[in-house]
């Protein structure tokens, strides 16, 4: 079976397959084990590995072509075949606050005039996506047919920023259009007015699916300083944007939550109950999945838990 033949490509909305795949990619991406017995995640190996062994081979009618790149900014992979393009981006190592602690802070640039009046985006996320991105944009544009193929972005942490920030410059100034943005325990990346109305003016909003795990912390960076204490919020220059979806404690997910700032009490703490931490995001948005079995190879047309035991 391929599992890709689920993937609910050009879908106009928000699909838990879709999540649930790009939530995977997001994990695979690091460079680490999987957590012994979680069911939720299979796989073993390093990442490009994993990547060949659930996508490419579950896919053999329809293979997928796999680059993985390494830097000293990020880490990226770009997937494609005959029915979608994904880009994943690394997001940051498992103890959040060290990574961050001198990129949590106020420091805003610029953007180019090219992307819209008054943009000011988070100087630190700009800067390492400058590094790639022109390989990218060039990868994604051999691979998309002229735009026939539509394109997917997805990360974790410091790589959901990356990939919100990049799906905007793609339909902005690259000439990639934008099929959708699935990202998982992300920053802000921008500021209240230009980014966040430039982002909807672009069509991008309700193509951004931005996850959060109950008190992920990263959710309310970078608007905290490097103060304490930490629940101290001492600026609001940023935005989200795009739909959030958030996860209650007992994981009951509210889709499109009408408050895009909700956070029940996050705080920047050394220890954030695990929250954070991509494998939960997986085992979460593998519960959202259907329970029902396949009575046929389209019946239902998406994902299902038994489709991944």
């Amino acid at each position: 079976m391929s599992v890709f033949r689920y993937f609910r490509a050009g879908y106009d909305g928000h699909s838990n397959t879709n999540a649930y795949l790009l939530s995977l990619l997001s994990y695979y991406v690091y460079t680490k084990k999987d957590v012994a017995g979680n069911p939720s995640i299979p796989g073993s190996g390093n990442h490009s590995n994993k990547f060949r062994k659930l996508f490419q081979d579950l896919s053999a009618e329809d293979p997928f072509k796999i680059r993985t790149a390494f830097s000293s900014a990020t880490e990226w992979a770009v997937l494609s075949n005959s029915k979608v393009v994904i880009v994943v981006f690394r997001g940051t190592d498992d103890d959040l606050l060290p990574e961050w602690k001198s990129n949590i802070a106020y420091q805003l640039r610029t953007a180019p005039k090219s992307w819209g009046k008054n943009i000011r985006v988070h100087s630190g996320f700009y800067s390492t996506l400058s590094g790639v991105y022109q390989t990218i944009r060039n990868e994604v544009r051999d691979r998309n047919d002229g735009g026939r193929i539509p394109v997917y972005l997805t990360g974790h942490s410091r790589g959901a920023a990356l990939a919100t920030l990049c799906a905007y410059r793609f339909q902005k100034v690259g000439g990639v259009p934008v099929a959708g943005a699935y990202v998982f325990g992300a920053p802000r990346v921008g500021t209240v007015q230009g980014w966040r109305d430039q982002y909807k003016t672009n069509g991008l909003w309700d193509k951004t699916f931005r996850w959060v795990n109950y008190r992920d912390p990263a959710h309310k960076l970078p608007d905290y300083g490097d103060v304490r204490p930490w629940h101290q919020n001492i600026t609001n220059q940023y935005a989200h944007v795009g739909q959030l979806n958030w996860f209650s404690k007992s994981g009951s997910a509210t889709y499109n939550h009408s408050n895009q700032d909700h956070e029940p009490g996050a705080t920047i703490l050394p220890t954030d109950g695990g929250y954070h931490a991509m494998n939960q995001y997986c085992l979460r948005l593998f519960n959202r999945l259907s329970r029902r079995s396949r009575r046929s190879p389209n019946n239902p047309g998406y994902l299902t838990k038994h489709d991944v035991r």
